[in-house]
Parts: structure tokens; C-alpha cells; sequence
């Protein structure tokens, strides 16, 4: 240990990247922008929870913060499938922002 390894695995390789990160000291990880159903969100934590627990045996220390996606020009600004849609001018409001952090609290 000792050095620092910078790695970002993609959407279909996070869980093995995720297991492959057991000789690490640190991993930072967030991943949920990818998932926009609040079912499926906590389906996939689930999944993930066995490789978790192996990070935990292997004393890796974990930092969680999912982001929120603040660019889409929807209601909450979430992606709603269209990609081609124009992104949001301004900030977003409070609202929205607390409308996106759910993925944090199922988390």
C-alpha cells in the first residue's frame, strides 16, 4: 500500500471494478446517475452489498457521495431518456436538487 492507483471503471465493469479494489486504502465511489428508478437504484445496492462487504474485511476505506445530474432540462433535471435534449441555462432551484438527492438517501 503506501501509493495511490486512480481507476475509473465504467458502467458495465463497476462491480468488477469494485472487487478488484481490495488493495486499495481508499475508494471513492458513486454511481447512481446511471440508474433513474428508485426500485432499480435499490436493487442494484443489494447486488453490490456481498462485494461491499468484501472491501470491508479487506479494511478499505469507503467514501460514498452520489451526484446529482444537474443539467437536463426536465422538471427535476433528471435524464428522461432523451439525449439530445438541450441542458438547463441556470442552477438549479432547491427543489430540484432535493428532488435528485434521493439516491443518497436510499443509500
Amino acid at each position: 500500500r503506501n501509493n495511490v492507483t486512480l481507476c475509473r471503471f465504467g458502467v458495465g465493469a463497476f462491480h468488477k471494478g469494485v472487487h478488484l479494489s481490495a488493495n486499495a486504502d481508499v475508494l471513492f465511489l458513486n454511481y447512481g446517475i446511471h440508474i433513474n428508478a428508485k426500485e432499480e437504484y435499490a436493487k442494484w445496492l443489494h447486488d453490490l452489498s456481498p462485494l461491499l462487504q468484501g472491501l470491508k474485511t479487506a479494511h478499505v476505506r469507503m467514501i460514498w457521495l452520489e451526484t446529482v445530474p444537474t443539467f437536463f432540462r426536465t422538471k427535476t433535471a433528471e435524464f428522461d431518456g432523451v439525449k439530445h435534449s438541450p441542458c438547463l441555462e441556470s442552477a438549479l432551484s432547491l427543489e430540484q436538487a432535493e428532488a435528485q438527492n434521493w439516491r443518497n438517501r436510499i443509500a
